[in-house]
């Protein structure tokens, strides 16, 4: 598992995957996940040679 932190690393690494040939399928998430999107992940797995997940978690509040 790969952890990215900004938009330019994810970018970065993206388009060194794109020019070895190896596309990479992208799932955003936001809250709870849930079977929905297990099941765009699983797709995303199944279609592309790589793929990402982002997970948004609101910030509980103090």
């Amino acid at each position: 598992m790969l952890i990215f932190k900004t938009a330019k690393d994810i970018s970065h690494w993206v388009d060194i995957q794109a020019k070895n040939g190896k596309n990479t399928g992208f799932t955003p998430t936001m809250g709870a996940l849930h079977s929905g999107h297990i099941s765009l992940i699983n797709t995303s797995a199944q279609e592309n040679k790589n793929y990402s997940l982002q997970h948004f978690r609101k910030p509980h509040p103090v």
